[in-house]
């Protein structure tokens, strides 16, 4: 239904027109906004989103069977193109006759689809465990393929192997996933490239660029018509059936040249679910702030300034494979839970969210090295989750690699010391193109050891000085502190004026390196200890020196990382957490 504005136009005495414009609008919520997106007005901003912190993408389908990317196969601009046919080798392409068969033979991957370990009720209980509350999962990439039985195109999963047998996949994730108490929302890529009225005239053949249709929309509005009457209908579809908590809308959507007016179906998503959010990247309007893919680096600009005193609260896409590949890459490694965590925990202390992907292969399950980094995760959050989970940024937020959320749930405050610093080392410069994007390839961690985690963990005499926190600055009596993963241990610690809280005895366990060799970019699978390569010292579990090569066995680590025995991992080894109780 059309909303109906006031304009009220005056001719200025001095003969030119001056136009002033008086909107009237009435709005419920405490805090003003004119609109009807944005997180004023979208109540799951507050109910859910913002207390989530770890979300998971996963981007899965047929391609898994390829081992490539997902839909960036069917790109072709202009003749000659390279493209990725199976186990992710490069094909030249010529011809529009090449370039059909090329794409048929990606489509046909629906035909053999059938992922028969799937086990959706396994993964939602390693995701909670593991600390995540969100499931964002590609019900439909740019490649078109529709992850649910739909009336719209028979290129959907019904059509598959696995779906003629009565199985699902995000219908099954639905229900997993939310059956643990976790939200699950829709990605959908608002480019299709298999669809003529959006590569036309015939999406087989026809080359066209990645985040826009191969015409203006103005040259044939009827075709653009088709094409948004197209998107608009996976919505509702989606909407009616699944009722998602989220929206994740990718790629481009704005005038003159994208614009898929995505607010003709803000009163469904908000009818079916009233507290479902909407991203939509790259648009006029959005309930957050996406970033760049892969784009940690950018929290670390937010420096003692929450993000939503300046815009929206914020979200950053990652890729938990090492090869920075969203659809299963068989080849590839993962990032270590070390760096997945302490990057969680700069965009918590800044006021955002993490969506770590993490993409099961053909046959419905994730990779080893994937599920062994959740494990390790999911130990550290047994016994630390409180302090990201429902937390809030609060001053300082960052120092150095010292971190700071509180809490109302718990009344409390948390300085977080992740074991790595942060990743601000990756900078890729992918702007306006869909999740899937290559980026080239990352096999090894450019991870840098925390030395206020190291202090810590090695050192029996070691403190954590926190100048700001001061008796004259605290609401109350600092009353105690505790360490999160011992809490039968006391924290001594001295608080004044002067220095602000000493912690002089953190309480630490023994020393235990952090990573397991398969996780942190290396070849081998063997439990085995590291070594220096130019003195060949054997340094077993002791902290090795700064900056060197080390190896084990047949794999190579860029240090300085140490390297585990069996038995050596605990809930400290990815980041020690303190709790201020202040009363």
């Amino acid at each position: 239904m059309a909303r109906d504005h006031s304009f009220l136009g005056n001719i200025h005495p001095s003969g030119w027109m001056g136009i002033s414009v008086l909107f009237i609008l009435v709005n419920s919520t405490s805090a003003y906004t004119p609109f009807v997106y944005g997180q004023n007005t979208a109540p799951g901003m507050d109910k859910w989103f913002k207390d989530a912190k770890l979300g998971m993408f996963m981007h899965w389908g047929p391609v898994s069977q390829w081992g490539t990317e997902i839909s960036f196969p069917l790109v072709c601009k202009e003749f000659p193109c390279t493209v990725r046919g199976p186990n992710n080798v490069d094909m030249v392409i010529n011809t529009t006759e090449q370039l059909s068969a090329h794409r048929q033979a990606y489509a046909a991957l629906a035909n053999t689809f059938d992922p028969v370990d799937f086990d959706a009720a396994a993964m939602a209980k390693l995701a909670k465990a593991a600390g995540f509350k969100y499931l964002m999962y590609t019900t439909v990439h740019c490649d078109g393929f529709l992850n649910w039985p739909s009336n719209l195109s028979a290129y959907n999963i019904a059509n598959t192997p696995w779906g003629k047998k009565g199985r699902g996949t995000f219908s099954e994730l639905v229900t997993a996933f939310r059956a643990e108490g976790l939200k699950v929302g829709a990605y959908i890529c608002p480019s299709l490239w298999n669809n003529d009225n959006y590569w036309q005239p015939n999406a087989l053949n026809a080359t066209g660029p990645v985040c826009a249709p191969n015409y203006l929309p103005a040259s044939d509005p009827v075709r653009w018509a088709k094409f948004n009457g197209f998107l608009h209908g996976i919505v509702q579809e989606l909407t009616a059936l699944y009722a998602p908590d989220a929206f994740w809308f990718d790629c481009s959507n704005s005038p003159p040249t994208t614009d898929t007016h995505l607010e003709a179906v803000l009163r469904d998503i908000r009818s079916a679910n009233p507290d479902a959010v909407v991203n939509i990247r790259g648009g006029m309007w959005s309930d957050y702030h996406e970033t760049r893919d892969q784009s940690e680096q950018f929290a670390n600009l937010i420096l003692d300034v929450q993000q939503e005193t300046a815009g929206n609260y914020f979200e950053i896409p990652a890729v938990l494979q090492a090869s920075h590949q969203w659809a299963f890459d068989p080849k590839s490694l993962q990032k270590p839970a070390a760096e997945v965590l302490a990057n969680l925990v700069l965009l918590t202390a800044k006021g955002g969210n993490y969506l770590m992907n993490v993409a099961p292969g053909p046959n419905g399950v994730w990779a080893p090295t994937a599920v062994s980094v959740l494990q390790t995760l999911a130990k550290w959050f047994s016994a630390n989750g409180e302090a990201l989970t429902n937390t809030r940024p609060i001053w300082p937020f960052q120092r150095e690699n010292v971190f700071v959320t509180a809490s109302t749930v718990t009344q409390a405050m948390y300085v977080i010391v992740p074991s790595i610093v942060p990743d601000a080392s990756l900078n890729h410069d992918h702007t306006s193109v869909p999740t899937g994007s290559p980026l080239g390839k990352h096999n090894r961690s450019r991870a840098v050891f925390s030395e206020a985690f190291q202090k810590l963990q090695w050192d029996d005499e070691a403190s954590l000085t926190l100048p700001w926190i001061r008796p004259s600055l605290l609401n109350g009596t600092l009353r105690k502190i505790e360490l999160l993963s011992a809490p039968e241990t006391t924290v001594q610690f001295t608080i004044n004026d002067t220095v602000g809280v000493v912690i002089s005895n953190a309480g630490l366990p023994p020393p235990a390196p952090m990573f397991n060799c398969s996780l942190f970019g290396c070849s081998c699978q063997k439990e085995a200890v590291y070594y220096n390569i130019d003195g060949g010292k054997d340094f077993g579990c002791a902290p090795p020196a700064a900056q060197a090569w080390w190896k084990t066995n047949d794999c190579e680590v860029l240090g300085p990382q140490p390297g585990p025995h069996p038995g050596c991992e605990g809930p400290t080894n990815l980041g020690v957490v303190f709790k201020f109780t202040v009363v």
